[in-house]
């Protein structure tokens, strides 16, 4: 339903009507599924540093999500009632070393 192209031209990102905003490398491989809304994505935006994606969707909802590595490490750090361990960084964050 909508297409943007980050900043740096090596991201894409698409919104669908299967309630979904997927990320792709310039060169078509998906790199990343965004599956939180509840109804169909109409629109994606990239913010002007490319190290956010908005979402819009037909379930009246907006979602801003962190893109970088080190954003997100920052956001879990603040909401963490404890460390993670070495494993939970790996399999929730995707990341080899945190």
């Amino acid at each position: 339903m909508s297409v943007a192209y980050s900043p740096d031209g090596r991201l894409i990102a698409t919104a669908g009507e299967d309630r979904t905003a997927r990320l792709w490398s310039a060169d078509g491989q998906a790199v990343l599924t965004l599956a939180s809304h509840t109804d169909k994505v109409s629109g994606v935006a990239f913010s002007p540093d490319g190290r956010k994606l908005a979402t819009a969707s037909w379930d009246r909802t907006v979602r801003v999500y962190a893109l970088s590595v080190e954003d997100l490490m920052k956001l879990a750090k603040s909401r963490a009632t404890r460390a993670m361990s070495a494993e939970e960084c790996r399999k929730y964050l995707q990341v080899s070393r945190c």
